[in-house]
């Protein structure tokens, strides 16, 4: 009998199309990103195709409006992006570009090479991947000794990354990762956002959000006197994408260290 009336209510339309709509899960992309507290006033928009395919990034002066940058994002025929431009409106000129190269049809790149306005090639590197995962990066030629390599937790989070210091001359840990929750990367719903992200901006790669992010190296042959300690707190929204983060550096006695004691990271999305 209760199969029966269940029937009759979805012949009317007035419960299942409902329960099916509610069960079906939201991806967001974002739209805006921007820092709250901090020197650096620029705020990022986001601009995709009727299908959320990244076509442009606008980087924009948040209080006089004035455009900086254009980023903009090419693709051939297999939906691979295989160009990344910075533009330049103010100069009216291209800043720098890449070139993502692959193996037949794979979704992931094989190498990125970066070039400088006139065409000449600035910096390559060769990725390697296990299971779809970026586990090394490797610059070419004389610059080979310059690798990073990822390390990863069991539910695909980076928890070290490891340089080869160019000074001491030897594999070195860079970063560690710690206390992730089960939430999602504000990029992660964009296949391309998190590819640039991961090998062309190089944030961390992984699926959650770190609570805690300790700094041993800055960037190659760069090394803090101590250890920096970022610690993060998110504010999510329903459909558990961060809509900000709040974070603090400090020394490991909890000492705030640099010229600000908080930033906040603030989100934007369109969710469908």
């Amino acid at each position: 009998m209760k199969n029966i009336l269940l029937f009759i209510i979805c012949i009317t339309g007035l419960a299942c199309q409902k329960n099916k709509d509610e069960a079906k899960p939201s991806n967001c992309v974002p739209q805006r990103y921007y820092f709250k507290f901090t020197t650096f006033s620029d705020e990022f928009l986001y601009e995709y195709t009727s299908d959320n395919t990244l076509t442009k990034i606008f980087q924009v002066e948040r209080n006089t409006k004035i455009l900086n940058k254009i980023i903009i994002f090419n693709y051939n025929n297999n939906r691979q992006l295989t160009r990344v431009s910075d533009s330049l409106p103010s100069l009216q000129r291209i800043e720098r570009y890449y070139i993502l190269e692959y193996a037949g049809t794979d979704k992931n790149p094989s190498s990125i090479t970066e070039y400088n306005p006139n065409g000449e090639k600035f910096d390559a590197w060769a990725i390697e991947y296990n299971d779809g995962r970026i586990i090394k990066t490797v610059p070419e030629g004389f610059f080979q000794h310059r690798y990073r390599r990822y390390e990863y937790d069991s539910d695909g989070n980076v928890i070290r990354i490891f340089y080869r210091d160019p000074i001491e001359k030897k594999e070195t840990l860079a970063m560690e990762n710690a206390a992730f929750d089960d939430k999602k990367l504000f990029y992660s719903g964009s296949t391309v956002l998190s590819l640039y992200n991961h090998l062309i901006a190089f944030r961390v790669p992984g699926e959650h959000n770190p609570g805690k992010t300790i700094y041993h190296y800055i960037s190659y042959g760069e090394k803090p006197a101590i250890p920096i300690i970022r610690n993060f707190e998110y504010q999510y929204n329903k459909e558990n994408f961060p809509e900000k983060i709040i974070y603090s550096d400090t020394d490991e006695n909890g000492n705030p260290i640099g010229g600000f004691t908080q930033q906040e990271e603030l989100f934007n999305y369109i969710c469908n």
